[in-house]
């Protein structure tokens, strides 16, 4: 490369430091935006499909899954789809696996709901959630900037899989109650209502019990009816989105007369923008919430980084764990404002995946 000329005297140092500063500060910038650095080389015209039905249908499931996770935090369930708006957008912009998924999760909603469930009426809940995921947030974020990513190292793998195993089947035996169609009640989950509150299981209702393991037999049975016909194998590849579907309109036509509990009417449009930290109460409240806040935060992100490293390495790519960090931290406290229920890399990104999703 020729040097630059500047009244006759070679300018070449001063152009490789210009060179070198501005490589610094590209590096600087696609390190923290990592979405900067993949976005100009998406392929909009093999991808952009794929991708667009791949949102949609993971957009669909959302509804239905986050309005679940919000009972499961004990919150307003309008609350659920709202945790699915702001946390996804800002996720895309600082987080390096480009095929993750944001949303609620039922372990993190599980473990939320515990923290909440002693803080007064439903409305002082949803209130007290919105507060607990802006602690839970912050505590992500400042585990990203003080680098404290290799915490996780000291972590046990037995003990971190026994953790999520149990939270698994403590998650399953949640739901128990709500597809026996027992009716809400402080009497407490399925196995404390058989041993101690026998008497409760005569509410049981065949028709939702019959619901239940219909939506249950279609899931495990579609997919590998795939082969058979096209109509199947378009099915297969998205059953939960079919079954979300053919249950949402046989339960609005005949639920009301065989007694099937509906979710019933949410409010419309998107949620209002404020800081959950309003008042000298909301600041006690935050500190008296604070401890089980840095756990969910620790759950949050060693279950949302061990799901897009292992999506990352079969892709063929790296994540890494400080913009992970802040990526989770700020998809929580974007969500806090509009009064989100904490959210993490969930497991339907490899489901995603299947649906022909390439990146988000």
């Amino acid at each position: 490369m020729h040097a630059l000329r500047y009244h006759g005297r070679s300018c070449a140092p001063f152009y490789w430091c210009w060179a070198a500063e501005s490589t610094v500060i590209d590096s600087c910038r696609f390190r923290f935006l990592p979405i900067l650095e993949w976005l100009p080389y998406y392929n909009w015209k093999e991808y952009g499909l794929k991708d667009l039905s791949g949102g949609i249908t993971l957009g669909c499931i959302l509804v239905a899954q986050s309005l679940a996770h919000a009972d499961l935090c004990k919150v307003d369930l309008i609350h659920g789809p709202y945790s699915c708006i702001l946390p996804p957008i800002l996720y895309s912009l600082f987080g390096t696996c480009i095929h993750s998924s944001i949303g609620t999760g039922g372990l993190i909603s599980l473990l939320t709901g515990e923290q909440l469930a002693h803080y007064g009426d439903l409305e002082q809940r949803t209130h007290a959630g919105a507060i607990f995921t802006l602690l839970v947030g912050l505590v992500i974020t400042m585990m990203g900037v003080f680098r404290l990513a290799f915490l996780v190292r000291f972590l046990s793998k037995p003990a971190l899989s026994g953790f999520i195993t149990a939270s698994a089947i403590l998650i399953m035996a949640s739901q128990m109650k709500p597809m026996l169609g027992l009716p809400k009640s402080d009497t407490g989950g399925i196995f404390a209502i058989a041993w101690f509150h026998p008497n409760e299981l005569a509410d049981l209702r065949p028709t939702t019990i019959a619901v239940s393991l219909g939506a249950l037999g279609y899931l495990s049975i579609i997919k590998r009816l795939k082969s058979l016909h096209w109509t199947l194998r378009m099915l297969g590849d998205f059953k939960e989105l079919s079954a979300l579907t053919f249950f949402a309109i046989a339960a609005s036509r005949f639920a009301s007369e065989f007694g099937v509990a509906v979710v019933g009417d949410v409010p419309a449009g998107l949620p209002g923008l404020s800081l959950p930290l309003q008042t000298k109460d909301d600041v006690a409240l935050a500190k008296e919430m604070l401890p089980g806040a840095i756990m969910v935060a620790l759950v949050t992100f060693l279950s949302s980084f061990a799901g897009a490293k292992k999506f990352a390495m079969q892709a063929g790519y790296q994540v890494i764990a400080i913009n992970e960090l802040l990526a989770l931290g700020f998809a929580n406290l974007g969500g806090a404002v509009c009064g989100a229920v904490p959210t993490q890399c969930f497991g339907l990104t490899l489901g995603g995946n299947g649906t022909g999703r390439v990146a988000q």
